[in-house]
């Protein structure tokens, strides 16, 4: 799953006219994203406005959430640190009555032994 999400957010990217060319590099099991930037600097906070205009519209279609660090910014390259984060789910009940409870998935089976 985690391959399509990063996938849609790099399309939504280079969709955007601002950005020359876009890569992920991962290191020490961060991700970091590398942004070229067309011939006129533009301000960094731009830059992650853009990144979280892709990263909400996938909050829409997948349940997710992220975090987007700036990192640096070396001639015409700027870094950001970017996390997707997967929720995990309840693999059972705690018995505290928790509104997402796995008790109510419809896919939880109860196996009752006579």
């Amino acid at each position: 799953m985690l391959e399509a999400i990063w996938e849609s957010f790099f399309q939504c990217l280079r969709f955007n006219k601002l950005i020359h060319s876009v890569e992920q590099k991962k290191v020490s099991g961060s991700y970091f994203i590398y942004i070229k930037e067309e011939n006129e600097p533009i301000p960094i906070n731009q830059y992650e406005s853009l990144l979280k205009d892709c990263a909400n519209q996938l909050i829409s279609i997948y349940k997710v959430t992220y975090h987007i660090n700036f990192v640096r910014k070396e001639n015409n390259t700027i870094i950001f640190r970017h996390r997707f984060l997967v929720p995990q789910t309840k693999m059972f009940c705690c018995g505290n009555q928790c509104v997402d409870c796995i008790r109510f998935n419809k896919d939880y089976k109860v196996d009752k032994k006579s």
